[in-house]
């Protein structure tokens, strides 16, 4: 493992999921499955992604995955940062 990917899987808000169940959601993109499958693995708040394949997600019940754009996350983070 890189040094990048050491320093990241380090980091304390770092969890790690087996994933048991593949929903294979995201089927126009597979390389985008596994991310799907992680967030719903580790019972995730969201995904940030601008990608708009992960669209897809607002149509789908179940299994509930929610993603936000980076620009919604950010903001997400000033909310919460100016409310502690």
């Amino acid at each position: 493992m890189d040094e990048e990917s050491e320093s990241f899987v380090a980091g304390e808000n770092v969890a790690f999921a087996n994933v048991d169940y593949y929903w294979k959601l995201i089927t126009h993109d597979p390389v985008d499955i596994k991310f799907v499958d992680c967030a719903v693995a580790a019972n995730a708040d969201y995904i940030v992604t601008n990608d708009k394949r992960f669209d897809i997600l607002h149509t789908i019940a179940f299994p509930k995955v929610n993603t936000l754009t980076l620009q919604q996350f950010m903001e997400l983070l000033q909310q919460t940062s100016s409310t502690t």
